[in-house]
Parts: structure tokens; C-alpha cells; sequence
């Protein structure tokens, strides 16, 4: 019914990308585990390196390169997030909400219950 070929190229393709959803589901395990917070931009984090390299790839015609520099772009954007965004979340007691209510406090208006 279908082809040897045919075959052994969706195997490889079936294998391929169960050993990527197999790194993104332990990066986020990883990340959860260490941190206990739950960072779901590391899949955005995987795609961005993606797209870098796409276009590193396709305006130099060097894979290698293109790899290079996607790796180095999405480190240096993880950390950004890393001191900007995930350690003022992980030091408020309440997580993300408390947070927010710390980096946006409530108007003066509303009563000191509210708050």
C-alpha cells in the first residue's frame, strides 16, 4: 500500500518530532521545578530562536552561523526576562498577582479594604 521510502521517512519524521515536544516538555518541568513558577514563554523562547535562524540562514546561507547567533540572541533574551520579569515575581509572596498589585498599586480612591 504505501512505499518502503515513504514509510521510513514518516517514522523519522514521527521521531523527530516526539524528541522535540519531548525538549519542550521537559524545559518547562525543568524551569517549574527549580523555580516553581510556571514560565510559559519557554516555547515562545524555542519559536524566537527559530525564527533567528531562519533569517540568519536564509541572508547568509550558513546554518552554522545561523545557529550561533539564534542561541546567543534567545540566552540573552531569556535573561533579560530572568532579571526583569521572573525575579520580581518569585520574590512576592502571593506570585503574579502580587506583583502586579506591587508594580501597579490600586488607585488612592478605593478604600483600604480593597487593597
Amino acid at each position: 500500500m504505501f512505499e518502503p521510502v515513504f514509510l521510513a521517512q514518516q517514522a523519522l519524521n514521527g521521531l523527530s518530532f516526539g524528541a522535540l515536544l519531548f525538549l519542550l516538555a521537559s524545559g518547562l518541568t525543568l524551569v517549574f521545578g527549580l523555580q516553581r513558577i510556571v514560565n510559559l514563554a519557554h516555547g515562545a523562547f524555542y519559536m524566537l530562536g527559530g525564527y533567528i535562524g531562519i533569517i540568519i540562514a536564509t541572508m547568509t546561507g550558513n546554518l552554522l552561523l545561523a545557529a550561533i547567533v539564534s542561541m546567543i540572541a534567545v540566552g540573552v533574551t531569556a535573561l533579560v526576562v530572568e532579571l526583569g520579569l521572573l525575579r520580581f515575581v518569585r520574590g512576592c509572596a502571593g506570585g503574579a498577582l502580587a506583583a502586579w498589585r506591587r508594580a501597579a498599586p490600586p488607585p488612592a480612591a478605593w478604600s483600604a479594604a480593597d487593597r
